[in-house]
């Protein structure tokens, strides 16, 4: 008797993220690649959730966010630590919903997804407010730093994708099932490991790029930039003969412009650079990397290998990105630019001795990384 096939409809995956800086939706593609990869009849699309619904307040929220960490960073920070250990404000949450997410049960309803998966945590709260009125969609949640803060948490969350599994013990101890855990790191794209190219080498690297073969430093502020500055590159300067600098403004347009306006830029060995799509191959092809640490920049970093040298944190979770980042001997801590000249001489000067300081880094990157994202995602909806 021939035996009967059973046709499996292809899944439909629903990646919420937001516009607020670069990172979040940075994780939702990352997933969505990784996904797709693997099973690619499915539907899987990735949405800044608040631009579908509102698109201007989207881009008002955005700008006050970023001006927020540029002109008064030590009230984001007070904000963020007094709400650390306690879900969001219940007034909050309805304003939220009821003046920025309106009508998103009627986009889930229309998209039909077997799965919602949030990498920020307002699309997060709102489909678990959604859950708590009658939505059956699964919904899993990404926490994106290196730190766990009380507002990711919610009953309607069936599973989260955890960086580490120091916040999976924080979360079992706060009374979260231990089947709704799952420690990927935080999910970055799958160019970004070393294993995925056939160029293993930061020689091939630095020849695909056209760079010289010498020891190579990248400054990176994130996509927007942040934590550059002209000061800093002049430090970089003194190093040039021995060195050479890949500095990435990102969308940072008037850093971009100001350091270009610098004699810096005529020297053989700096490289200025705005945003670009190839910048794992830029990381691969780099010793050391200066760095703010944000959660997506640093396990980027990890899953290379790359050793960091960390800018001062913003208040807040890039603090405990900082903390976690110096436990764990992924980076060092860069107070000021005496500090970051003193590591560059030691870069150029002992460069054995510079190196033993990320042996963590280089020798146990994938330590961190148990699980593969499309697996445990596979495993949620099966």
């Amino acid at each position: 008797m021939d035996s009967i096939k059973v046709s499996v409809m292809p899944k439909r995956i629903l990646i919420l993220s937001e516009a607020f800086g670069l990172g979040h939706t940075m994780v939702a593609k990352a997933i969505k690649d990784s996904m797709l990869m693997h099973e690619p009849s499915w539907h899987v699309d990735v949405f800044e959730a608040s631009t579908l619904v509102r698109p201007t307040t989207s881009r008002i929220m955005s700008l006050l966010y970023l001006k927020s960490l540029q002109y008064t960073p030590s009230l984001w920070g007070k904000i963020y630590h007094k709400s650390q250990h306690k879900p969001l404000n219940q007034q909050l949450q309805f304003l939220m919903q009821h003046m920025i997410y309106t009508r998103f049960d009627k986009l889930i309803a229309e998209y039909k997804p077997d799965l919602i998966i949030c990498t920020h945590l307002f699309p997060s709260l709102i489909v678990s407010k959604l859950k708590k009125n009658g939505l059956r969609t699964k919904l899993c949640t990404v926490i994106t730093d290196f730190c766990l803060h009380g507002s990711w948490l919610s009953n309607e969350v069936d599973h989260y994708l955890l960086p580490t599994e120091t916040i999976r013990n924080e979360l079992l101890l706060k009374g979260i099932k231990t089947e709704k855990l799952h420690v990927t790191g935080i999910p970055v794209h799958p160019k970004f490991q070393i294993e995925s190219s056939s160029l293993s080498s930061k020689k091939a690297f630095r020849e695909l790029l056209q760079l010289q073969d010498m020891p190579t430093l990248i400054c990176m502020g994130g996509g927007l930039g942040v934590g550059l500055s002209e000061s800093m590159v002049k430090v970089l300067e003194k190093y040039l003969g021995q060195m050479q600098v890949l500095f990435i403004a990102g969308k940072n347009h008037s850093l971009y412009r100001n350091i270009m306006n610098l004699s810096v830029c005529k020297h053989e060995n700096f490289h200025l650079y705005s945003f670009v799509d190839y910048i794992d191959r830029l990381m691969k092809a780099s010793d050391v990397m200066v760095t703010k640490p944000g959660g997506v920049t640093c396990s980027e970093a990890i899953r290379i290998g790359l050793p960091m040298l960390i800018l001062n944190p913003l208040p807040g979770q890039e603090q405990g990105n900082l903390h976690y980042m110096l436990e764990h001997r992924h980076g060092l801590f860069i107070e000021d630019e005496r500090t970051l000249d003193l590591q560059l001489q030691s870069l150029i000067l002992k460069p054995e001795d510079f190196s033993q300081q990320f042996s963590v880094a280089v020798t146990k990157k994938s330590a961190i990384f148990p699980q593969g994202v499309e697996q445990v995602v596979k495993s949620m909806l099966f």
